[in-house]
């Protein structure tokens, strides 16, 4: 009688340690998938207003746009999803294409401001998706 008390104590305790470790481990993979998209909302938000600061320096003309093409491609760096890096790749290619070619056509006013309607609107729903 005291063994087989014994293997049923022995085994409900193995059940309870192996929930234990199970629910522990959940909970370490949810915290990392937290930290995850925190730090991604994070550069998400700030390719956001990087954007947009450097589209007002475009529109009251400054020379700080070259640092803020710069703070886009940095922050583009740390940006895990690849159709907002490709997206602000094209932003970046056309602001650089009117810096050099000085004031931009109509046609490419309307390809920067589409591109950055989508940069926009992905960033939004990859920030969304974060909570």
């Amino acid at each position: 009688g005291g063994l087989i008390a014994g293997l049923v104590t022995l085994g409900v305790e193995l059940i309870r340690a192996n929930k234990a470790d199970a629910l522990d481990s959940a909970k370490r993979q949810d915290d990392r998938q937290l930290g995850r998209h925190a730090f991604q909302r994070e550069w998400l938000v700030a390719l956001q207003d990087a954007i947009h600061a450097l589209w007002m320096i475009r529109e009251h003309g400054t020379p700080a746009e070259m640092d803020a093409l710069l703070a886009i491609a940095k922050i583009q760096s740390r940006i895990a999803d690849p159709d907002v890096r490709a997206l602000t790749q094209d932003f970046l290619t056309e602001n650089l294409k009117r810096s050099v070619g000085g004031a931009a056509d109509p046609a490419s006013l309307a390809k920067v401001t589409g591109i950055i309607e989508q940069i926009l609107e992905r960033t939004g729903e990859l920030i969304r998706e974060t909570f």
